[in-house]
C-alpha cells in the first residue's frame, strides 16, 4: 500500500545515526551481501521534483540543464521543480516532503571530502527507501572526495548498495580507449537526440549490469578486450526501472549537443512501462475500512490479480500518468469529496476503466461523470431482489439476484446502459443497480447498491466485473469441482420416518394454530412418501441414484464416515467404554459395507467423528451438540474411532480430509485431531458461516498444521442465494465445493418441506445440468486430490503483459501440472496463434475463454 509520505518521517533516522549506517553497509559489502534497511516503506507520488546542481559547475537556480532540459516538460506533467543546491549541504526533512523524485545533473564527480560524499550517500538511500525515485543525469557527482589535495575513488564501495536498489551493479572497469568499445543496442527514439551516439566521440566505458527484470535498457555497449572478471563485457549505460534512471555522463553530452532525449527519458524513469497487467483499487471513507479491504484481497488473490491500494488522500498527490499504469481502475468508498473529479475524468476519458463497486454520496461533478440526471441521498430496500442482464456473467451463466435483498438509490439516467435493475416492475426503471457508460475513450461500470463491496459471496461478481469492463484481462482459475458426502457412511436405523414425522407433525398441528398452514402442507408432502425404513431408502434408492449421478456428471465423491449418534463427551468414562455401536445397527451391515464399497469405487473415506458432537470445549450457541470436558476426552474417543478404522478398512486407508460436525471446531478439536490422526491434512467447515459455524479461507490454519478447504454450497436444491454464491466462487477462481447428506430427505428444511426424493433429485439434477453444459471444463475430483491442486494453484505468481495484440502469461511454477486461466475477448476479436497453451472451452457469444497451460511463459496472439 502506497502511504504519504509526509506520515512517515516520525521513522526517518537523523544524521546523528548516519555514520552507523554507513558502517552496516560497509560491513555488508566487505561480506559480499547487500543490505536493504527500511523503518517503514512508505513510497509517495507528490507533486515536487527535487532538481539538484552544484553551484560549483558554476549553476544556479536559475542557470542549469535541469531547468534547459527538464523544466519545461516537468510542468507539463502537472508537477513543480523544487531546484536545490548540493553544494550548500544536504536537503533537510522538510525539502523532501510531497517529492516524487530527485533529478540530479552533475559535471564534477568529486566532492570536497570524504565526510560529504557519505552524508550525500546516506541521504539518497533514504529518499530511496521512501519510495522516491532517483534519476541521474550525467555525472553521480560523488564518486570520489579531496583528501589533502590527493583525489581518492573509494567512495564506490558505499555507493553499489544504492546503485543496486535502482535495480543495477556499477562494476567499473573503465576505459576511454575507442577501439576497445561498441555499442549494441541503442533505441534512437530516447538517447538520439541532437546527434548520434558515437563511442569514437564519448570515449568512456564503465560496466553497468541490470539485475532485476524491470531494469528497461534504451543504450548498450560492449568492451571487446578480454578483462578478467568482465564477464560478456556487456553494459547499460542509459537506462530506467521501477525506482527511477540512470544515463551516464559521455552519452548524454556530445560537445554542446544534447543526446539524450530528456522528455522521454523523464517520462520512462517517472512513469516506467512494462505492459503488465494490474488494477487500483481506491480506498475511501467507509466504516469497515480493514475488512473491506481484506475481503476484496481475498478476491484478488483467488484470481491472482495485481493489484494495488491507494489510500484516497493520496489522490491529491498523483497525476494522470500514475493512473495510467492501471488498466482498471476500482473505488469503494462511502462519499466522493475526498476523489478529485479531474483526475478520475481523465483517467476515464484517455481510457481508463472504472468500477465502482458501492454506491456513495456523490457531488455534482461526479453525477455528471456517471451520466445521472437525478440521485438520492438515501437508499431504498428492495427485498425482490435484482434482475441482470445474461451476457455479464461467465458464458452468459443466466444467473439472477432474485430474493437476494438489498439497497439501491433511486436513479434518474441521462447516458448509460443499464445492466440490473430491481425485481420490482413499479420500480424497475428509477432504481438500476448496474449501469455501464462509455466517457471519451474508456468505460464506467456504477454497482448501485451496498450489496457486493464487503460480502464473500459476492467477490466473483466484482471479478467478473473487471472481466465484463475490460476485455482481454487475465485472470486465474483453480478449475476444481468437489461433491462432498457428510453422514457417509453413518448409523441408519431401520426406522419407518414417514409414519414418525407423519404422528410428530399431527401432533404438532393440534397445538400450533398459527402454523396450520405449513404444518398441512408437509402432512400433505408425506403422505406421498413410501413406507419404506431408512436403511431400505438408502441401501435401494439413494446409493443408486448417487452413483448414476456420479456417473452422468463426472463426479468423483469425498464422503465422511461417522461412526455413532451419541452424545457422550465425557471424560471420567474409562478409554473402553468409549465404543462404537450405533455403526452396525444397520440391517444387512449397511453402514460397514458402504465405506467398503465407497473405497472401491475409488471415492474419498473422509473422516466426520467418532459422533456428531463439535469438537469443542465450549457448548455451540445454535446446536443440539454437547462440549467435550476436556482435551484428553476428545483424545479417547479419537482413538476408539482410530482403532475401528483401522480394525474394518485397514491402516492404509485411514482418512485424508475431515468435516467437523455442525462445522464447527475449536483448537482443542484441531490439536486433538491432529494428535490422533496424523494423516488428516485438511479440515472442512463452511466458506460462508452462520450461527456460530466455522468460516474459512481456501488457506493453510495459522499454524500450517491443515489446510482448509470449506464447503460453498449444499443440499439438492438451493435458494437464490446460495445459488448466487455457488456460481459467485466460479467466477471468482474457478471453484465448487457442495455437500450433501443420505438423509435430506427425511429433513423438513433440506427437503423443501418434505418434496420427496424424486423432486429433490430432480433438482439437483437440472441444477448441475445446467453448469455441466455452461462450465464443461471443471475437473470433478476428491478433496484429497483437491488438496494438491490447491496447494499447486496457492503457489503461483503469475503475471500478464499485454503489447499490441499479444497477451503473455508468465508463470512461476515450475511443476509440470496445468494452470488454468480465462480471458473474455472483445467481440468480433479472434485468435491467430497460441503459443505454449490449450484452449479449454470456449463461448462464441459471450467471448469467453478457458486455457490452459504447464509453460513458464505462454501466449494469444490476436488478429
Amino acid at each position: 500500500m502506497r502511504l504519504n509520505l509526509n506520515r512517515c518521517f516520525t521513522h526517518i533516522m537523523s544524521f546523528n545515526n548516519r555514520y552507523f549506517i554507513i558502517y552496516i553497509i560497509s560491513l555488508f559489502i566487505v561480506l559480499g551481501h547487500t543490505i536493504f534497511i527500511r523503518t517503514a516503506y512508505c513510497e509517495s507520488y507528490g507533486k515536487k521534483i527535487l532538481a539538484m546542481y552544484k553551484s560549483s559547475d558554476q549553476y544556479s537556480n536559475k542557470i542549469n540543464p535541469i531547468k534547459w532540459y527538464f523544466e519545461s516538460e516537468i510542468k507539463k506533467l502537472g508537477l513543480q521543480v523544487q531546484y536545490h543546491d548540493f553544494d550548500s549541504g544536504m536537503p533537510d526533512t522538510d525539502s523532501l516532503k510531497n517529492v516524487r523524485a530527485i533529478l540530479t545533473w552533475y559535471n564534477n564527480a568529486v566532492v570536497p571530502d570524504k565526510k560529504t560524499g557519505l552524508e550525500y550517500i546516506v541521504f539518497l538511500n533514504r529518499a530511496v527507501d521512501l519510495g522516491i525515485k532517483l534519476i541521474i543525469v550525467n555525472s553521480f557527482g560523488a564518486y570520489g572526495y579531496k583528501d589533502w589535495g590527493e583525489i581518492k575513488w573509494d567512495l564506490i564501495d558505499h555507493i553499489k548498495p544504492l546503485f543496486l536498489k535502482l535495480g543495477f551493479n556499477f562494476k567499473g572497469y573503465w576505459t576511454n580507449d575507442p577501439n576497445r568499445i561498441r555499442i549494441l543496442k541503442r533505441v534512437s527514439s530516447i538517447v538520439e537526440n541532437e546527434a548520434k551516439q558515437d563511442v569514437r566521440k564519448s570515449k568512456h566505458f564503465q560496466q553497468i549490469i541490470p539485475i532485476r527484470t524491470d531494469v528497461m535498457t534504451y543504450l548498450q555497449i560492449k568492451r571487446i578486450d578480454m578483462v578478467d572478471g568482465i564477464g560478456d563485457g556487456k553494459s547499460s549505460v542509459i537506462l530506467t526501472s521501477q525506482h527511477g534512471g540512470f544515463a551516464l555522463e559521455q552519452y548524454v553530452m556530445q560537445g554542446k549537443k544534447l543526446l539524450l532525449k530528456p522528455q522521454l527519458f523523464l517520462r520512462a524513469a517517472l512513469f516506467p512501462v512494462n505492459n503488465n497487467q494490474d488494477i487500483a483499487t481506491i480506498i475511501g471513507k467507509l466504516k469497515d475500512r480493514d475488512s473491506v479491504k481484506t475481503n476484496i484481497s481475498y478476491a484478488y488473490k483467488y484470481a491472482k490479480i495485481n493489484n494495488t491500494f491507494i489510500n484516497a488522500d493520496l489522490l491529491d498527490s498523483m497525476i494522470l500518468d500514475d493512473l495510467k499504469t492501471f488498466e482498471v481502475v476500482i473505488i469503494v468508498t462511502d462519499e466522493v469529496k475526498n476523489i478529485p473529479n479531474s483526475l478520475i475524468t481523465q483517467y476515464v476519458q484517455n481510457g481508463g476503466k472504472l468500477i465502482f463497486i458501492k454506491y456513495s454520496k456523490l457531488n455534482n461533478e461526479f453525477e455528471s461523470l456517471l451520466g445521472l440526471k437525478e440521485y438520492a441521498a438515501k437508499a431504498e430496500e428492495f427485498k425482490e431482489g435484482f434482475l441482470i442482464k445474461q451476457d455479464f456473467f461467465l458464458n452468459r451463466i443466466p444467473l439472477s439476484g432474485e430474493k437476494i435483498g438489498l439497497n439501491v438509490r433511486r436513479a434518474i439516467l441521462k447516458k448509460g446502459n443499464v445492466l440490473a435493475s430491481v425485481k420490482n416492475k413499479r420500480k424497475r426503471n428509477s432504481y438500476p443497480v448496474l449501469w455501464e457508460r462509455n466517457v471519451g475513450k474508456g468505460k464506467i461500470l456504477y454497482w448501485n447498491t451496498d450489496l457486493i463491496f464487503d460480502g464473500k459471496g459476492f467477490r466473483g461478481t466484482i471479478i467478473q466485473s473487471i472481466h465484463y469492463i475490460h476485455k482481454g484481462f487475465v485472470t486465474g482459475i483453480a478449475n476444481i469441482g468437489m461433491m462432498m458426502i457428510d453422514d457417509f457412511p453413518a448409523p441408519w436405523w431401520n426406522i419407518n420416518y414417514k409414519q414418525n414425522k407423519l404422528k410428530y407433525y399431527n401432533n404438532l398441528l393440534s397445538k400450533e394454530k398459527d402454523k396450520q398452514s405449513r404444518i398441512k402442507t408437509i402432512i400433505s408432502n408425506l403422505r406421498k412418501y413410501s413406507n419404506i425404513t431408512d436403511t431400505e431408502f438408502i441401501k435401494s434408492k439413494w446409493i443408486n441414484d448417487i452413483i448414476s449421478l456420479g456417473r452422468h456428471f463426472g463426479f468423483k465423491y469425498s464422503t465422511y464416515l461417522i461412526f455413532n449418534y451419541g452424545k457422550d463427551t465425557g471424560s471420567q468414562n474409562k478409554e473402553d467404554e468409549f465404543s462404537i455401536k450405533d455403526f452396525y445397527i444397520a440391517k444387512g451391515g449397511l453402514s460397514l459395507k458402504s465405506g467398503s464399497m465407497a473405497l472401491e469405487k475409488g471415492w474419498e473415506l473422509g473422516f466426520h467423528g467418532y459422533n456428531h458432537m463439535s469438537m469443542t470445549l465450549k457448548r455451540p450457541v445454535h446446536y443440539a451438540s454437547e462440549p467435550w470436558d476436556n482435551i484428553k476426552s476428545m483424545i479417547k474417543a479419537l482413538q476408539v474411532s482410530r482403532r475401528e478404522w483401522i480394525l474394518l478398512y485397514g491402516t492404509s486407508t485411514l482418512p485424508f480430509s475431515y468435516v467437523a460436525p455442525h462445522n464447527i471446531i475449536d483448537p482443542a478439536g484441531l490439536s486433538a485431531i491432529a494428535q490422533v490422526f496424523p494423516s488428516i491434512k485438511v479440515i472442512s467447515a463452511l466458506y460462508i458461516a452462520k450461527e456460530g459455524e466455522v468460516e474459512q479461507e481456501f488457506e493453510w490454519t495459522r499454524d500450517n498444521r491443515f489446510f482448509q478447504i470449506p464447503r460453498i454450497s449444499s443440499g439438492y436444491y438451493m435458494s437464490s442465494m446460495n445459488k448466487f454464491v455457488f456460481y459467485d466462487c466460479i467466477h471468482n477462481f474457478g471453484i465448487v465445493s457442495h455437500f450433501i447428506h443420505p438423509d435430506d430427505v427425511f429433513n423438513e428444511y433440506r427437503s423443501n418441506k418434505f418434496q420427496g426424493w424424486k423432486w429433490l433429485k430432480s433438482r439437483f439434477y437440472k441444477d448441475y445440468s445446467i453448469l455441466q453444459k455452461r462450465y464443461p471444463w471443471i475437473r470433478w475430483m476428491t478433496v484429497k486430490d483437491a488438496f494438491s491442486e490447491l496447494f499447486f494453484y496457492n503457489s503461483i505468481s503469475i503475471s500478464v503483459k499485454k503489447k499490441g495484440k499479444i497477451i503473455q502469461v508468465d508463470t512461476s511454477d515450475g511443476s509440470d501440472r496445468y494452470f488454468y486461466f480465462r480471458v473474455r475477448l472483445a467481440k468480433g476479436q479472434k485468435i491467430s496463434k497460441l503459443k505454449n497453451c490449450k484452449i479449454v472451452h470456449t463461448d462464441k457469444k459471450s467471448g469467453d475463454m478457458i486455457f490452459k497451460t504447464r509453460d513458464h511463459r505462454s501466449s494469444i496472439i490476436l488478429r
